[in-house]
């Protein structure tokens, strides 16, 4: 935990901007979006990215099992 007040964290969002650029693994550029809006849409984008690449890793794994099992019958 933050030691003390931290001066950056004006309210709930700036929290929630956080979290979610820290759990996505986006990570902290240099440049960030700062308006309300542009956090939501990058939130978006990101959770949207995540299961862009999720899904085709899934896809991608069963067709691989599929096809595997498919060759020991």
């Amino acid at each position: 935990m933050e030691a003390g007040k931290n001066p950056y964290v004006h309210g709930l969002w700036d929290c929630v901007w956080w979290a979610v650029v820290t759990v996505t693994m986006v990570g902290y550029g240099d440049i960030y979006s700062v308006t309300t809006g542009g956090r939501i849409l990058a939130m978006a984008l990101m959770l949207g990215g995540i299961a862009t690449v999720s899904g085709t890793t899934a896809i991608m794994v069963a067709t691989l099992i599929n096809n595997k099992n498919g060759a020991n019958r």
